[in-house]
């Protein structure tokens, strides 16, 4: 499955190397200037839970306005028991 979670939020060209810090939920970038991780976003402010079990690639895409988070989601089966019903 594949979802696309779109951040309005205006970055200069001065981060590279964007990534997502699953224990703090930030997403993070470096900054060209200083060469160190600064936290772009929280996610927790936005309402955003991610989490890396069921997240099997991420793709962060920079456009001037926003931010695109493209996922590729593994979702476990769920192991539901079997009903069994009379036939009559």
């Amino acid at each position: 499955m594949q979802y696309e979670i779109v951040i309005p939020i205006e970055i200069t060209d001065n981060y590279y190397n964007f990534g997502i810090d699953f224990w703090l939920q930030q997403l993070t970038a470096t900054n060209k200037e200083t060469n160190k991780d600064e936290v772009i976003v929280s996610l927790k402010k936005l309402g955003l839970s991610l989490d890396n079990k069921i997240i099997k690639d991420y793709t962060i895409v920079k456009q001037k306005n926003y931010i695109t988070i493209q996922m590729i989601i593994h979702l476990p089966i769920l192991h539901l028991p079997i009903l069994k019903s009379k036939i009559k």
